[in-house]
């Protein structure tokens, strides 16, 4: 009955109402939004009648689901950030604990890589690093050592020629105090050799 009502009072005139377009009616302080569409061949009208309390609501469901979801997506978003941030933020203090034991001067130290990212690849640029400044560590200490042993051999080189020639001062003085010319001769003519040699005939 109250459909009944509602058609005849709302759809008074079918002609007034648009088969493309929805018309807003006032029935008992409520707005139907009214359609009529002709049936042909029987000459009926189909009518479709929405409250528009009931599109309020659904609008206002729609505005709350979707809310929910913003919210949901902004959560999960949140907790995503926090996890990668943690990560990223673990890196970087292992890396500048590294950083820390090479700067006190020990250079036995290295970390695994994590990630393919820009700290990822920080961390293996890193350990090149600390791999090229041990060889070049090393090469210092061979090549420190090597200079040393020269320096060594040069000093030897310059102690023999001095031992020679004191061991020969020391011949010709005995032979002097004994009065034998020809010792004294045959060591001085030594003497001379071992100079010219040694000296390549500079003073």
């Amino acid at each position: 009955e109250f459909q009944s009502s509602l058609v005849s009072t709302l759809c008074a005139s079918p002609f007034e109402l648009s088969s493309d377009h929805w018309t807003l009616r006032k029935m008992n302080k409520q707005k139907y939004y009214v359609k009529a569409k002709l049936i042909e061949p029987a000459n009926w009208y189909l009518f479709s009648i929405i409250p528009q309390s009931d599109i309020g609501r659904l609008n206002t469901e729609l505005r709350n689901q979707m809310f929910l979801v913003l919210i949901l997506l902004a959560s999960i978003s949140y907790f995503l950030a926090c996890i990668i941030s943690n990560s990223s933020l673990k890196r970087l203090f292992l890396l500048n604990l590294e950083m820390k034991k090479i700067e006190h001067g020990s250079l036995k130290t290295s970390i695994i890589p994590v990630g393919k990212d820009e700290i990822g690849e920080l961390m293996r640029n890193f350990n090149k690093m600390v791999f090229r400044m041990s060889d070049m560590v090393d090469e210092a200490h061979k090549m420190s050592h090597a200079m040393k042993s020269a320096e060594l051999r040069a000093l030897q080189a310059q102690i023999n020629p001095h031992f020679i020639f004191n061991s020969l001062d020391m011949i010709n003085c005995i032979a002097i105090l004994h009065n034998i010319p020809d010792i004294v001769q045959m060591v001085t003519s030594l003497s001379k050799f071992y100079k010219l040699s040694l000296s390549n005939g500079n003073d």
